[in-house]
């Protein structure tokens, strides 16, 4: 058990910053921390050096390594120091007692090297060292070193286990949300353990789980109860979870948004899936200033959002104070949503619109209103089809069932329509063979699957070439915020 425990802990680096840890102690390159984000490719190297046997010695018949050569020639001179003192008196000895190790290892040489060749070498930001930068900015450097060092270091072998307390500390609140963005991108290929007291996280985080610590009185005793949720379904799961959670969550993020508006001057798309955020970032990224786009889990969370931020950005006094812009976007569904209040704020700051592709093929944005047309659109149904087409074609070759195989077979890309619904009559799947007459719904279900959906998005972004003409529906969106 003991070699699998070490087995085990060779395979993974775990990396722990604790809220009350000064932040430029954590930031000198030779910390323990710094050097476990490192690319263990610089220590090994050291390491090799220190072993690789090519020294001769008096006492020893075969070359030997830096290391014995140096643990030979101490050994030698502590054997004299001993004899000298021991001239006085023999009771004098220096020695290693019990089952301490007698000799020095390559990892002790190595931590004394970058010790004494790194500490000369300090970070600095703005010339500035990071003991003289605020607090909150140093929290910020901290996310900003590990963040290079670990996405630079994505082929390691290693696993990293990277875990942080309250890294929202110290931070004004238009800094959380960019803080746990780089977090939660992160989490994409390393495993993250957070520790908050910021709610406003939580709508917008898709990956893990969340442990929520309460305590509860039992028996006249306050003991800690733990609930855990899975994020991937979260909002689900809101009738479960504390009254406090939801409203905080989306009370912190609004306001955090709204931070950021007035000091950074960012404009913001809230979208509903992680696949609308790609198209978006894809078609959009580079043309929109300043901005970020986020998607919260569904429909019914893009509007709860939309309606925290309608009365502050209706106010005078707190638009005035913002130049940029908001734009909630979501599907056109089957059940008709309504507002309460205007789909649109009067200064144009804040908009709601859903996706509509009519049954003439006229791509739009629309305002959540009960009347006009209402034709179930996705942004799916907006895109490029032949693009569209062929992603789904290679997705459906690489990672498809056999069922979805054989029903592709019977289908072409239907070049009579110029956008790219997938369901109905006047669809991007045109029937090519009667015996698949039946078929079609199997497709259909490629865009249910959210991990064949994703693939999907992702090699549609990769073979779309941006010298062409966008669709229509991402002008529309770049009309609102110009």
């Amino acid at each position: 058990m003991d070699r699998i425990l070490e087995v085990v802990r060779e395979y993974y680096k775990y990396i722990y910053i604790p809220v009350q840890t000064s932040s430029s102690d954590v930031l000198r390159i030779e910390s323990k921390e710094i050097q476990n984000l490192m690319n263990s490719n610089i220590l090994e190297d050291i390491d090799y050096i220190l072993n690789e046997r090519k020294f001769q010695s008096e006492k020893r018949r075969k070359n030997i390594s830096v290391i014995d050569y140096l643990n030979d020639s101490l050994n030698s001179y502590m054997d004299d120091v001993n004899q000298i003192i021991q001239k006085i008196d023999n009771s004098y000895e220096f020695k290693v007692e019990g089952k301490y190790k007698k000799n020095l290892t390559s990892s002790d040489v190595r931590r004394k090297i970058l010790e004494a060749y790194f500490s000369i070498r300090t970070l600095k930001k703005d010339k500035k060292e990071i003991g003289e930068l605020s607090s909150g900015e140093q929290r910020i450097a901290i996310i900003d070193i590990a963040t290079s060092f670990l996405t630079s270091n994505l082929d390691n072998d290693e696993q990293v286990i990277f875990a942080i307390d309250e890294p929202e500390n110290s931070l004004h609140i238009s800094k959380a949300f960019n803080q746990f963005e780089r977090l939660n991108k992160l989490a994409t290929n390393h495993q993250i353990l957070i520790t908050t007291h910021w709610y406003g996280s939580l709508p917008v985080t898709h990956k893990g789980n969340l442990i929520y610590l309460q305590k509860i009185l039992i028996d006249k005793i306050y003991r800690i109860k733990l609930d855990k949720f899975k994020f991937d379904n979260y909002f689900e799961s809101r009738k479960k979870l504390p009254k406090d959670i939801m409203l905080k969550g989306y009370f912190e993020l609004t306001s955090s948004i709204l931070s950021c508006m007035r000091s950074d001057k960012t404009n913001w798309i809230i979208c509903e899936g992680t696949d609308d955020k790609e198209y978006i970032k894809h078609y959009l990224g580079d043309k929109i200033d300043n901005l970020k786009i986020f998607c919260v889990g569904g429909c019914g969370n893009v509007v709860k959002i939309f309606k925290y931020l309608y009365t502050p950005l209706s106010e005078k006094d707190e638009s005035e104070e913002i130049d940029s812009k908001i734009l909630c976007l979501i599907d056109t569904d089957d059940s008709i949503i309504s507002l309460e209040c205007d789909s649109e704020t009067k200064n144009k700051k804040l908009r709601i619109a859903r996706f509509q592709v009519d049954n003439n093929f006229q791509v739009s944005l629309k305002n959540l209103e009960p009347n006009g047309n209402h034709v179930s659109t996705e942004i799916e149904d907006c895109l490029d089809p032949s693009i569209l087409f062929r992603a789904v074609t290679y997705v459906v070759s690489n990672q498809g069932s056999g069922e979805q195989k054989e029903a592709l077979e019977y289908y072409k890309l239907n070049e009579n329509i110029p956008v790219s619904r997938i369901r109905g009559d006047n669809s991007i799947f045109k029937l090519d063979d009667i015996n698949g007459v039946d078929k079609k719904e199997i497709l259909y279900q490629l865009f249910e699957d959210s991990y064949l959906k994703y693939s999907i998005c992702k090699k549609y972004v990769e073979i779309s070439n941006l010298s062409e003409d966008i669709p229509i529906i991402f002008n529309e969106i770049l009309n609102y915020f110009k």
